[in-house]
C-alpha cells in the first residue's frame, strides 16, 4: 500500500485562510477607524463646552471682562435705544479700543442678527453684537443683545443677554456648543 503525507497545506486551503484573514482586517480596520474619528469628535465637543462654559463664568465673575463689556454698552447704549444702531461709530466697534482690550477681540465688533423664539412660538429677527473672541484652537464668538431682555427703570438696571458659541477651527467650521447668561448693566 502507498502512504499519503497529509503533513502539509494545499494551495487552496492556503488562499482560502489568506482571504478570510484579509476580510477580518479590513472590517477591524474600519472600525478602529470610525471609533479614532468618534473619539476626536467627541473630544472637541466635550472641549468646546468646557470653553464656553468658562466664557460665561469669566464674564460674570472677571471684574475686567465685565467692565469692557458694560463700556461697551455705555458707549452704545443712546443710539440702540434710538434704533440707530447703523449710526454707531466705528471707533466704537474697533477691537482696537482700549476699553475692551481685556475682551482680547480677535476682530472688530459687528451687528448681526439672529432669529429667536418669543413666547408665542413667534421667531423674530433681533440685533446682537458679534464680539469675535480670540482663542488658538476654536472659533468663540461672543454675541451680546443689542436691546436689554429685563429694565428695571426704577432701579436704574437692565439686564442684556449673551450668547457664547464655539466652533471648530479645523477645516469646516462646526457648531460645537453654546451657552448663554446675562449681565447686569447700572445705568
Amino acid at each position: 500500500m502507498v502512504q499519503k503525507n497529509e503533513k502539509g497545506f494545499t494551495l487552496i486551503e492556503l488562499l482560502a485562510a489568506i482571504v478570510i484573514l484579509s476580510i477580518i482586517i479590513i472590517v477591524f480596520s474600519g472600525i478602529f477607524t470610525n471609533s479614532f474619528k468618534s473619539n476626536a469628535h467627541t473630544t472637541d465637543s466635550i472641549q468646546a463646552v468646557n470653553i464656553a462654559r468658562e466664557m460665561e463664568t469669566i464674564i460674570r465673575v472677571d471684574a475686567a471682562k465685565s467692565e469692557s463689556l458694560k463700556k461697551f454698552i455705555d458707549n452704545v447704549r443712546v443710539r440702540v435705544e434710538n434704533n440707530q444702531i447703523p449710526l454707531i461709530p466705528a471707533s466704537h466697534l474697533a477691537k482696537t479700543n482700549t476699553a475692551y482690550s481685556a475682551l482680547q477681540l480677535d476682530n472688530n465688533i459687528t451687528v448681526v442678527q439672529r432669529s429667536e423664539k418669543r413666547e408665542d412660538n413667534t421667531i423674530v429677527q433681533e440685533d446682537y453684537f458679534l464680539f469675535p473672541l480670540s482663542h488658538p484652537e476654536y472659533t468663540v464668538s461672543l454675541y451680546l443683545k443689542a436691546k436689554p431682555d429685563l429694565k428695571m427703570v426704577n432701579k436704574q438696571r437692565s439686564l442684556y443677554r449673551v450668547y457664547i458659541q464655539v466652533e471648530s477651527k479645523h477645516g469646516n467650521t462646526k457648531h460645537l456648543s453654546d451657552t448663554y447668561t446675562y449681565i447686569e448693566y447700572k445705568y
